[in-house]
């Protein structure tokens, strides 16, 4: 998981943020990370998508 943030941080994905939250709390907490994994995965894809757009429109702005 740590080299799949490493790839977000070097195209400058958004989404990263998300993922770092996750594997802190999962360094914190141990394996209970395991049990909800298909709400992260649920909350994943709407706070990427709305984050992407997000920095797609302020990108379209700079041009």
């Amino acid at each position: 998981m740590a080299c799949y943030i490493l790839k977000q941080l070097a195209s400058d994905d958004p989404a990263r943020h998300y993922w770092i939250i996750v594997l802190c709390t999962g360094e914190i907490y141990g394996g209970w990370v395991v049990v909800p994994l298909g709400l992260m995965v649920d909350s994943y894809s709407h706070i990427a998508k709305s984050l992407r757009s997000v920095q797609a429109k302020e990108r379209s702005k700079k041009d």
